[in-house]
């Protein structure tokens, strides 16, 4: 391989991983414009709580159960406040709030 082909492979790889970069990297700003109304979406909504029933989103119906007018959640003795949603209800909450990873 020559030093052309290198560098031509070089310039690639880094415009490739800089527009990966630039289009999945948040930059604190969420764009309203997706939303009815143009109501205001916090730039960083928060992240689901590392709970069994967190790990992998259903439906919204499956969330609403415990967000959807908060609710007290007894779990293995501890009382646990599930907050009520502060935004009107989306078909996915994922698509805003992280699912906790697993380790």
């Amino acid at each position: 391989m020559s030093n052309n082909e290198k560098i031509l492979y070089t310039i690639v790889i880094i415009t490739g991983l800089l527009l990966i970069w630039w289009l999945y990297v948040p930059n604190g700003e969420v764009s309203t414009s997706v939303f009815p109304d143009n109501m205001s979406i916090p730039a960083d909504p928060p992240k689901l709580s590392d709970l069994p029933f967190h790990m992998a989103f259903v439906d919204m119906e499956t969330c609403l159960r415990c967000h959807g007018e908060g609710r007290q959640i007894n779990l293995k003795g501890e009382i646990m406040e599930a907050p009520k949603i502060a935004h009107e209800v989306r078909d996915n909450c994922t698509t805003c709030h992280q699912i906790p990873k697993m380790m």
